[in-house]
């Protein structure tokens, strides 16, 4: 019974790790899986993502054509 909740609780919180994703689609239509959250820097019209394997990028807001969530 122990094992059952256990797992049941593992998957919930796989489950739950899914949810970070989010898909950016630039102008010339290429995509890139990035996490969730994303920081925008005004000043130098740049989006900060954060890749799925930990690196960072920044993309220019005039190459973003949008930014989807599964």
């Amino acid at each position: 019974m122990k094992f059952k909740a256990l797992f049941t609780s593992l998957l919930l919180l796989g489950l739950a790790g899914c949810a970070d994703k989010a898909v950016v689609t630039l102008q010339d239509g290429s995509e890139i899986l990035v996490k969730d959250h994303s920081d925008y820097d005004k000043y130098n019209d740049y989006y900060e993502f954060e890749q799925l394997n930990g690196e960072t990028i920044l993309i220019k807001k005039d190459n973003v054509r949008f930014i989807k969530t599964p």
